[in-house]
């Protein structure tokens, strides 16, 4: 027990920062660091890492741009950009449907090469 606890708050310490300035409450932090714990059984430093580049590059513009190219919905219809969250929850849906070549794309795009695995496991549970 004590080491999930360790694990959850190595993660919220590395991702914090980032998730808060995405509008993310702590819950939903939290819930997205149990989620990907459960799913690859990492600690909470690689969650926490990993999180952080997936938060930093979803909102950064070029990533965006090639979000759409693969349709997947990142504005509002007034040209606003959605929150990170919603972007993932789109994603999620979107994976389903795509081809593995598109799925690997996307996940590179969100995860880098570095966090495949993460954010292919966090897609798999939105």
């Amino acid at each position: 027990m004590k080491e999930a606890v360790d694990d959850l708050s190595e993660a919220v310490y590395r991702a914090g920062g980032v998730a808060r300035d995405a509008n993310i409450s702590f819950e939903e932090l939290t819930d997205l660091i149990k989620s990907i714990q459960k799913t690859t059984g990492v600690g909470g430093a690689v969650i926490g890492n990993g999180l952080k580049t997936m938060l930093s590059r979803i909102q950064r513009d070029a990533t965006i741009g090639a979000l759409e190219e693969y349709g997947i919905t990142t504005k509002y219809t007034n040209g606003k950009t959605l929150p990170p969250l919603a972007i993932l929850k789109n994603i999620a849906t979107k994976y389903r449907y795509v081809s593995s070549k598109e799925r690997y794309g996307i996940s590179e795009l969100v995860g880098g090469v570095f966090q495949l695995n993460l954010i292919e496991s966090l897609i798999e549970e939105l």
